[in-house]
């Protein structure tokens, strides 16, 4: 079931209720009128009760929904991405060896320009 179905299955459903609710309080005002003001309050509670689990059922299945496309996108893994991170780690560490050495080859260009020759 989709998220759009179950939305809808979820608002029909808490309208049976409200139209239950209602049928209910018109017949208790026929038969007892003084217990209706009772009925009729919680009647309210009850509703406001099942919209609020409805909320937080809906944001579940929303949650549900977002982590079943990670583990579809990494596959219930996340060796790909680990395994590109070491690459680019290796990479990195290549890239600084190749950067402290074309450092020194530039300060020891830069010393045979001025002149200075003493060098390791």
């Amino acid at each position: 079931m989709n998220n759009k179905t179950g939305v809808l299955a979820a608002f029909v459903t808490f309208a049976c209720l409200v139209a239950l609710g209602i049928i209910g309080y018109i017949v208790l005002t026929l038969i007892k009128p003084e217990k209706s003001d009772q009925y009729f309050a919680v009647l309210l509670q009850l509703l406001g009760l099942a919209s609020l689990a409805g909320g937080y059922f809906w944001g579940q299945g929303r949650q549900n929904q977002k982590i079943e496309l990670i583990k579809k996108q990494t596959n219930g893994t996340l060796s790909s991405v680990i395994e590109r991170n070491d690459a680019l780690a290796s990479k990195n560490n290549t890239l600084e060896t190749e950067k402290s050495v074309l450092q020194k080859e530039v300060e020891f260009l830069r010393d045979m320009v001025k002149g200075n020759t003493n060098h390791e």
